[in-house]
């Protein structure tokens, strides 16, 4: 995103920089929360990926308590 801000003419930074300097932040914010929920959907995936194929890992801290 920081790379789009700076360099692009496409994207969602880009998106965010070009819509900020004509002052609609409607669209700014439109664009964060697009940002914001992209990041909590790769959280849920990488660690859905982590815990199918890392199970030794998770099967040892369940059985310290």
């Amino acid at each position: 995103v920081v790379s789009e801000t700076l360099g692009a003419n496409a994207g969602l930074g880009y998106l965010i920089a070009l819509e900020g300097s004509s002052f609609r932040m409607a669209n700014v914010y439109a664009a964060l929360l697009l940002l914001a929920f992209e990041g909590v959907l790769m959280y849920a995936v990488f660690a859905w990926i982590e815990q199918h194929f890392t199970k030794w890992a998770f099967r040892s801290q369940m059985n310290v308590a």
